[in-house]
């Protein structure tokens, strides 16, 4: 009998032993299919995280570059924001001191080349002012980011007899021959180059 149950034991223990060594077994075989998911799970959110900091710095980007083509679509002259460029030069006729008076908006085509014409729009306007501020206004005038071109510039006292100018410097009234301060009228002719007829 003490046979039997050194048998009995021996069986015990082998049939645990394979048991606890098959637990084991099972054990490291899920740890080591876990682990390299942990690791993979790992890696794909570092490169979640650099994709997340790369989207955030592309929509930076993109947000510059729109900014930059708004400022870009605005100096391009359309039908569409004609109406903008004459509010803006109202807006620095008010800003120079001058009554604005505009008397026609035309378009016109210039031959570029024997296969290219660029459209342009021809601008008639009368600004009402100090010499100084009427002159300010003409500077204004020539430095617009649209691309203007002064044609014709006409210039008088109120009620007095008009000084044509078109080409070479401006007359310059001296204090003593005509009152600076007096109300003067340029009627302004420019052209502004570029026009989109769209």
């Amino acid at each position: 009998m003490i046979f039997k149950n050194t048998q009995t034991k021996i069986i015990s223990l082998v049939v645990l032993t394979m048991f606890l060594f098959t637990i084991c077994w099972w054990s490291v075989s899920y740890a080591q299919g876990l682990l390299p998911s942990v690791a993979e799970t790992i890696n794909r959110l570092k490169s979640l995280a650099k994709d997340k900091t790369s989207l955030a710095s592309l929509f930076g980007q993109l947000n510059e570059i729109a900014d930059k083509k708004i400022g870009l679509d605005q100096l391009v002259l359309t039908k569409d924001t004609l109406v903008n460029l004459m509010e803006r030069l109202d807006e620095l006729a008010t800003k120079s001191g001058v009554a604005l008076s505009i008397s026609s908006v035309s378009t016109s085509n210039y031959v570029v080349s024997l296969s290219y014409k660029e459209e342009f729009l021809n601008i008639k306007l009368a600004a009402n002012g100090s010499y100084d501020n009427v002159m300010r206004f003409v500077r204004i005038i020539e430095s617009l980011p649209q691309r203007a071109v002064i044609k014709n510039i006409r210039i008088a006292k109120s009620g007095g007899v008009p000084i044509p100018v078109s080409g070479g410097a401006l007359p310059v009234p001296s204090a003593k021959n005509q009152n600076v301060s007096q109300d003067w009228v340029a009627d302004i002719t420019f052209d502004v180059l570029g026009y989109v007829n769209k």
